[in-house]
C-alpha cells in the first residue's frame, strides 16, 4: 500500500524552509526531515520549497516501504493505512515496533480499544502532555476510525480542550 492522504501529517508538521528544534531538541528541516542529502540536519541548514517537497516524497516511499515490511500480512484499509502511516511518520520505527497499538493492529485491526493506544502517545519525553500530539492523535483517531476529529473529542477531555482552547471545535 502507499498512503493516500498526506494532509494530516503535512498540517502538522508544517514546512520549514530553515531548521529548526522540534520539541525533543533534534534539529528537522522541511516537512519534519531530520536528515538532508544524507546527513543529520543541523540548526543553520536552509532549503528551498522545492528541495522540502522533493525530500517529502522520498521519504513518503521509504515510509511505505518500512510500513508494508511492518504490517506484513496484515490488512488495512486505506484510512487506517493512512492514520498508522503518520503515527510512524512522528514517532518513528523503533516507537512504533515496540508499542502495543502495532501489536493490537496485528492481531485484530478491528479491535475497539486501538483508538486508546494512540492516546497513549501524547507526551513529550513520557511525562509532559503536548498538545500538538494531543491534536495529532485526536487527527490519527478520527482517520483510523473515519470520523470527525469532533466526534473524537467528546471521548478524550484532554483532546476536547486543547481544540477550544486552539478553536478548533
Amino acid at each position: 500500500m502507499k498512503i493516500a492522504d498526506s494532509s494530516l501529517t503535512k498540517s502538522e508538521e508544517q514546512c520549514r524552509l530553515a531548521a529548526y528544534p522540534d520539541n525533543k531538541g533534534t534539529p528537522t528541516i522541511g516537512w519534519g526531515s531530520i536528515y538532508l542529502n544524507g546527513r543529520r540536519v543541523v540548526l543553520e541548514d536552509v532549503i528551498t520549497q522545492e528541495q522540502a517537497d522533493q525530500m517529502f516524497e522520498t521519504e513518503a516511499n521509504e515510509f511505505d516501504a518500512q510500513l508494508n515490511k511492518i504490517l506484513g500480512d496484515t490488512v488495512l484499509p486505506q484510512n487506517k493505512y493512512d492514520a498508522l502511516w503518520d503515527f510512524l511518520f512522528n514517532e518513528g520505527e523503533v516507537h512504533l515496533m515496540e508499542s502495543t497499538l502495532l501489536k493490537k493492529i496485528k492481531a485484530d485491526p478491528n479491535d475497539i480499544t486501538i483508538p486508546n493506544e494512540f492516546m497513549k502517545w501524547i507526551y513529550s519525553g513520557g511525562r509532559v502532555p503536548v498538545e500538538g500530539l494531543i491534536r495529532r492523535r485526536g487527527k490519527e483517531i478520527a482517520l483510523w476510525l473515519g470520523v470527525t476529529l469532533d466526534e473524537v473529542a467528546t471521548r478524550w477531555t484532554a483532546l476536547k480542550e486543547v481544540m477550544t482552547k486552539q478553536h478548533i471545535a
